[in-house]
């Protein structure tokens, strides 16, 4: 018996409503056969530098009982609706979101011997466990402007404190001045026992200026053409020359092999602006990037961040805060 062929290709159509997919599955056979039904499902997945993250958003029933007329090309039609994707397409130095299309053609048992098995072992990606009922094919395709603008979550975060540089360099100097002065000997395990001293000795003075100073906060706001923060703090203290200014960061960690290590990409800068007024908790404006599809997104080991960053100096210390918000 002369074993059929079987051709299959998926083509996503372009639309003029971003939020409607359509596409069709072109399909060819040698041979006539029954398919008994073509189902799907859409994926996102994100891949890069990092451990796969994989999820499915929905599933499609797009056709029962076909019947292929040897060496005719069929095109079966589909449509999906992606409104409520969440996270546009994005393509980054050590990460990438996208999207796929997954089709599962369930060919009619009686019919099931005239498919030729190379069509199987030729393309193994596409073929399930059941090799004698299924073909299956998928296809990547982009989402834009999934939620069309930014929209800043109105919340109120917490500001973070930095380390200051200068009380790090104190703090590394009295560790190490300490190991000299009682003649202790750099192995392995005094080294480790070094960096835990110098790590407790930097928590320990980065949370008492933070106490001295007290607490801040910002509220975050919709507006017209942006978003307001509104800078909160619980007590009177000014900063010098205070700026503040966001920045839009891709982070992703990588924890396939024995250790784990972390790549950092900075992709928007806001402009940097002087805050009047640091005493009176004032508001201040923010536009947007131009760039879209930057929207705060945190799905497996990778993530894009909005932070907003406010620098200063007090008693001649640099003061660095940061707090994460959602956009």
């Amino acid at each position: 018996m002369t074993k059929t062929t079987f051709e299959k290709n998926i083509i996503i159509d372009k639309s003029t409503d971003s939020k409607i997919i359509s596409g069709h599955i072109r399909l060819k056979s040698s041979e006539t056969i029954t398919i008994d039904s073509v189902n799907g499902k859409i994926l996102f997945e994100a891949r890069g530098r990092m451990r796969g993250y994989k999820k499915e958003l929905m599933t499609l029933h797009i056709e029962n009982n076909k019947v292929l007329t040897a060496n005719q090309t069929y095109e079966i039609p589909f449509t999906f609706d992606a409104s409520s994707f969440e996270i546009d397409s994005y393509q980054g130095k050590n990460v990438t979101f996208s999207y796929k299309i997954e089709i599962q053609i369930d060919i009619n048992s009686n019919d099931i011997e005239k498919v030729e098995r190379s069509v199987f072992s030729k393309v193994k990606s596409f073929v399930t466990n059941d090799y004698t009922h299924t073909i299956n094919a998928s296809e990547y395709f982009d989402v834009k402007n999934a939620t069309d603008n930014y929209h800043v979550e109105e919340a109120t975060t917490k500001f973070i404190i930095s380390p200051n540089l200068l009380l790090v360099i104190v703090a590394l100097a009295l560790v190490v001045g300490t190991y000299i002065y009682f003649n202790r000997e750099f192995n392995l395990l005094n080294i480790i026992l070094g960096f835990i001293s110098l790590g407790f000795i930097i928590y320990l003075t980065t949370n008492f200026i933070a106490k001295a100073l007290g607490d801040i906060s910002m509220q975050t706001l919709r507006s017209k053409d942006g978003f307001t923060c509104k800078l909160i703090k619980t007590r009177r203290f000014n900063l010098i020359s205070p700026s503040i200014h966001y920045e839009i960061t891709e982070i992703v960690v990588d924890k396939r092999g024995t250790s784990t290590s972390t790549s950092k990409e900075t992709l928007y800068v806001s402009k940097k602006m002087k805050v009047p007024n640091f005493n009176s908790n004032p508001n201040l404006q923010f536009s947007y990037p131009e760039t879209k599809g930057l929207q705060s997104v945190s799905c497996g080991d990778a993530s894009i961040l909005w932070q907003m960053k406010i620098k200063g100096s007090y008693m001649g210390l640099k003061i660095k805060y940061s707090a994460t918000f959602n956009v």
